[in-house]
């Protein structure tokens, strides 16, 4: 912080004009350092340099408008018109980047990999050194992914741990993220650690000085939430800062409803796809088990061949890309509860996946299913 901040108010008329040229030097470093992370300066620059400006005006006003005080004025009315259009361009940089990066992730293949994608996003387009994403269960919510800039962040890898361990945090009364919920409104948490407001186990691994969160909203009903903080930076978070993770997640929210729909209407069309298959395969075998039945142009021709052809793959190995994630998590060991909570589903839709995919694979259990997906995958493959 300015180091000459201490002599604001009544000392100002000793500060010769080499201590207003440290001065706003010292501002204009803090300034630079806020550019470089795409951050609006710190309040408490823009009160130091206001209340030199006020002091320094008062003595104009006063009659003592000597040389030296009206120098010492237009050096500080320059720092503080640098101030202006600084954040006046931090801001349109911090709205281009939030833009740029939605309609990256537009791209996303699946709502997984849109939630995957989303806190990366949110630091490179706001300049937060961590973002991360949790799900909201019932009256608990859970860290699921973390994004974190390693070379800011001394905690990085014991955070990342935490982040790891799956930990159910309750939504207890008076706890922050509990009125976020209820309210489906971003928050700013100045000082993480003082506040009685906040989970003290995270802040501990975390070591945040303060943060801001905002709701992932969908069908009136907070599924998720998005925090981010400035570990390792020159300030903390702003009300800028709770504004732009507030615009992000409102439209990452939407993203993730239509990717969920998208996902929906993809597994449905593959079922439908597997039905007809089944239904082929059901009467060419009646054909075969019936003389002379189909015989020329018909079940059994070159073309209904063709076309149990093209429909068996569906059936056997182009699962959905939602039973594939599942999928996916049963094969590196998780249980139904540890993939709905990667994945942000109930463990009844995991369940559900489950047995699809065990009818699409023709198997009876879990371990079958992976094998045999792990195969046909290797045959495509190859």
């Amino acid at each position: 912080m300015l180091q000459l901040q201490v002599s604001v108010g009544s000392f100002w008329h000793r500060l010769s004009l080499m201590d207003i040229e440290l001065f706003c030097a010292s501002a204009a470093r803090e300034r630079r350092d806020a550019r470089e992370v795409c951050a609006v300066v710190s309040v408490e620059l823009r009160a130091a340099v206001d209340k030199a400006l006020e002091d320094v005006a008062t003595m104009l006003s006063a009659g003592q408008a000597g040389p030296n005080e009206i120098c010492r004025y237009q050096r500080l009315l320059d720092e503080r018109r640098a101030i202006v259009v600084q954040d006046a361009e931090v801001r349109m940089s911090a709205a281009t980047g939030i833009a740029e990066a939605l309609s990256e992730l537009r791209r996303a293949p699946s709502s997984s990999a849109l939630l995957e994608g989303a806190p990366r996003a949110l630091c490179e387009a706001c300049g937060f050194t961590r973002a991360m994403v949790s799900a909201v269960q019932g009256s608990r919510w859970v860290p699921l992914k973390l994004f974190t800039s390693d070379q800011l962040d001394p905690q990085a890898e014991a955070f990342q741990a935490f982040v790891e361990s799956e930990t159910e945090i309750p939504l207890a009364n008076m706890l922050a993220e509990t009125d976020m919920a209820r309210r489906r409104a971003a928050i700013q948490i100045e000082d993480a650690p003082l506040d009685r407001r906040t989970f003290k186990p995270i802040i501990e691994v975390a070591k945040s000085p303060g943060y801001v969160a905002a709701p992932i909203v969908i069908g009136g009903r907070a599924t998720g939430f998005i925090h981010a903080d400035r570990v390792g930076q020159r300030r903390t978070v702003s009300s800028d800062d709770m504004e732009w993770i507030a615009e992000f997640t409102a439209e990452l929210a939407s993203l993730f409803d239509r990717a969920v729909g998208a996902d929906q209407l993809l597994t449905q069309r593959i079922e439908l796809l597997d039905a007809m298959a089944s239904t082929h395969a059901a009467l060419a075998a009646f054909e075969r088990s019936v003389p002379g039945f189909g015989e020329g142009v018909g079940i059994g021709s070159t073309e209904g061949a063709s076309t149990q052809g093209r429909l068996a793959p569906a059936r056997d190995a182009l699962l959905t890309p939602r039973e594939r994630e599942v999928l996916e998590c049963v094969a590196h060991g998780a249980t139904n509860a540890v993939v709905a909570r990667q994945l942000m589903l109930s463990e009844n839709t995991v369940k559900t996946h489950l047995r699809a995919i065990l009818r699409k694979l023709h198997v009876t259990t879990r371990a079958a299913a992976v094998a045999r997906y792990m195969r046909l995958r290797e045959n495509i493959d190859g």
